[in-house]
C-alpha cells in the first residue's frame, strides 16, 4: 500500500510472539524481512498541531485500548453464553442485562495480557479469532437492533 509520498506504508498490525521468554538477543537473530522502509526520520516528523487537530488527536483511543477493548467484549460474550447454556440446562432464565453490567464492572481493569488469556481459555487462538468473533458480534447486535426498530415502526 503506499501514501501520499509514494513510500510504502508500514504494517500496524502487531506481530504475533508465541515464546514469551524472547529476549534482545532472540529478537536481533530474527529475520525481520529485507523491506526498504526509506530515509530514517522522514516519516516521523513531528510537526506543531493546530488546536482543531490537537482536540481531534486527544480523542482518538489508543490501539492497545481498543484491542483491550475487542478482547473484554469477546470474553464477556464467551462466558455469558456458557452461562446461559449451564442456566438452560438448570431450567432458569439469564438475565443477559445483569450479567453484562456486573461483568464491565468486575473486569473491565483487566490488563490486555490478562484478556488475552482468558480468550484463549475460551479457545480463540489468534487475535484475528478475536477480531472475527468480535465483528460477528456487533454484526448480531446491529441485526437485532435493526429488529427491534422494525417492530417499533410496525
Amino acid at each position: 500500500m503506499a501514501t501520499r509520498n509514494g513510500t510504502r506504508a508500514r504494517s500496524t498490525k502487531p506481530a504475533v510472539v508465541e515464546d514469551e521468554d524472547l529476549d534482545l538477543e532472540d529478537l536481533e537473530e530474527m529475520d525481520l524481512g529485507d523491506e526498504d522502509f526509506g530515509d530514517e526520520g522522514d516519516d516521523f516528523e513531528e510537526i506543531e498541531l493546530s488546536g482543531k487537530a490537537q482536540k481531534l488527536l486527544e480523542q482518538i483511543t489508543p490501539l492497545n485500548e481498543r484491542r483491550k477493548g475487542m478482547y473484554l467484549e469477546v470474553v464477556r460474550n464467551g462466558i455469558g453464553l456458557q452461562r446461559q447454556s449451564k442456566a438452560a440446562a438448570l431450567h432458569k432464565t439469564f438475565n443477559w442485562q445483569s450479567f453484562n453490567d456486573r461483568f464491565r464492572k468486575d473486569y473491565s481493569d483487566l490488563a490486555l495480557k490478562e484478556l488475552i488469556q482468558l480468550a484463549a481459555a475460551l479457545g480463540f487462538k489468534t487475535e484475528e479469532d478475536v477480531r472475527h468473533q468480535f465483528n460477528q458480534q456487533r454484526k448480531l447486535r446491529s441485526q437485532r437492533i435493526a429488529r427491534k426498530r422494525e417492530r417499533e415502526e410496525d
